[in-house]
């Protein structure tokens, strides 16, 4: 029932000086979610309810953007399993492709008061807000650029929507902190690739081969049609769009997708918008292709070797058949990264001795930061040194990189000093999570267990 101002809790990560709810308005929508259920059961209900939405959401954008054959495109997007594994957790995911996607409805209609809107709740909404304005500032370059405007009417709706996102930025419950926060986590964290080995899977590179698997229907087409596109550069064929304006939105798009094919590359995370906003790139370019002259060719051959012949169910079940084995493929795969079950339970009781059995505000050395969360839900009396991918720690931050990494991998030759001192913690919390080595480490120093259970062990700091 509050809205929470300050977060004391991890006093050595950015949140202490600089906390900002980033995901303020996410989490307004689930309140009512948490009214209604637990909120463990209550996340889980949500994550179906806006997942779909976000789903129905970018097939009415679809329909709306002018793209034949829409609710195939939405299939084909869901049938990449990362996109789903994606929407699937809690994060603002859904949310945020909600408002994005209206976005840029509103962009192509020229509503530009509602684009305003948009821009401001999506700063109040999700970190990554920067997005739709650099959309839509690419969709203004190309208007005067390309669409030879004139640079009033070019540059309107770049004006809206910074207007847009300084409003959500400066009437904003954390403002000035929350400046900050999104530099370093939109800058330091989002755009710049990391060396460290202990950080999340998400910031890694994505293997080429990986990323054709996850989105194979994406690639292929796109390499159809780029061929068609190379053909009709070469036979001097022009592209029919409606106006000049469509062409403009049509190529923002596609640089928008290509870079976030870019960005997915370099950290596997961004997948999450590579796979919807690579669709509707793709989507509305065989649009335009597919009304352009030099697809009647094609169409002939079409039209006279297989629709007047016997090959159409042939060929139309083929189609079905590879689309029905390749979304089998994606969702065994899905299934398979949720094959280890998390309990609702998950170092609860640990949680729970260490509220009743150390002083309120003791400062805990958590070895893995992800399990922050658990500990935090189930009390809250307690500080930690880590909640956040470590590259959130503050102050005196590449000393505190460094001595993590040598606690995490288990080769700190003084593990008390370094926590003692670099972290002043007096109690270590280890969860039985690919951590062997750190264990060894902490059994070979010395270190006095105070409470062992299945899930975690707690040393005490010698």
């Amino acid at each position: 029932g509050i809205i929470i101002k300050d977060f004391p809790w991890l006093p050595f990560t950015i949140l202490a000086d600089y906390y900002t709810d980033h995901h303020f308005l996410y989490h307004v929508v689930l309140a009512p979610f948490v009214w209604v259920f637990d909120p463990l059961i209550a996340m889980k209900v949500a994550i179906v309810v806006l997942g779909v939405a976000a789903l129905l959401v970018y097939f009415w954008a679809l329909r709306r953007l002018g793209v034949v054959g829409a609710f195939w495109w939405t299939i084909l997007a869901t049938t990449s399993w990362p996109f789903l594994f994606r929407l699937n957790l809690v994060k603002a995911l859904p949310v945020s492709l909600i408002i994005f996607l209206i976005g840029m409805v509103a962009l192509r209609e020229d509503r530009l008061k509602l684009l305003a809107f948009l821009s401001f709740i999506y700063v109040w909404t999700y970190g990554g807000w920067p997005l739709l304005l650099v959309t839509v500032v690419l969709y203004s370059l190309g208007l005067f650029l390309i669409g030879k405007e004139n640079w009033r009417t070019a540059i309107a709706p770049s004006g809206w929507a910074l207007v847009g996102s300084l409003l959500g930025v400066v009437i904003n419950p954390y403002f000035p902190a929350n400046i900050k926060f999104f530099q370093r986590q939109i800058v330091d964290i989002a755009l710049v690739p990391t060396n460290l080995s202990i950080v999340g899977r998400e910031w890694f590179r994505y293997p080429l081969f990986e990323l054709f698997t996850a989105a194979a229907p994406l690639f292929i087409i796109a390499l159809a049609a780029s061929v068609f596109f190379t053909i009709g550069w070469l036979t001097s064929e022009k592209l029919k769009f409606n106006d000049a304006r469509e062409k403009v939105f049509h190529l923002t798009v596609g640089i928008v997708g290509a870079g976030f094919f870019l960005l997915t590359i370099l950290s596997q995370r961004y997948i999450e918008y590579f796979i919807p906003l690579g669709y509707l790139a793709l989507s509305l370019w065989v649009a335009v292709l597919a009304r352009s002259d030099v697809m009647r060719p094609f169409y002939k051959i079409l039209e006279e070797r297989v629709f007047r012949q016997s090959l159409y169910p042939i060929f139309i079940l083929a189609m079905f058949g590879i689309f029905f084995i390749y979304s089998a493929q994606s969702l065994w795969l899905l299934d398979k990264r949720f094959e280890d079950k998390w309990r609702f339970t998950y170092l609860q009781k640990a949680a729970l001795w260490m509220q009743s059995n150390f002083p309120p505000r003791t400062l805990v050395y958590n070895l893995r930061w992800d399990d922050f969360p658990a500990l935090f839900f189930f009390g809250n009396d307690l500080y930690y040194v880590s909640g956040l991918d470590i590259r959130f720690f503050d102050g005196n931050r590449e000393a505190r990189l460094k001595a993590w990494e040598e606690l995490y991998t288990g080769s700190a030759r003084d593990p008390a000093a370094i926590i003692g001192k670099t972290f002043e913690a007096r109690y270590v919390f280890v969860s039985h999570f690919y951590t062997t080595e750190a264990i060894k480490m902490f059994g070979a120093n010395n270190f006095p267990v105070v409470y062992r259970d299945a899930e975690a062990t707690i040393y005490a700091v010698p």
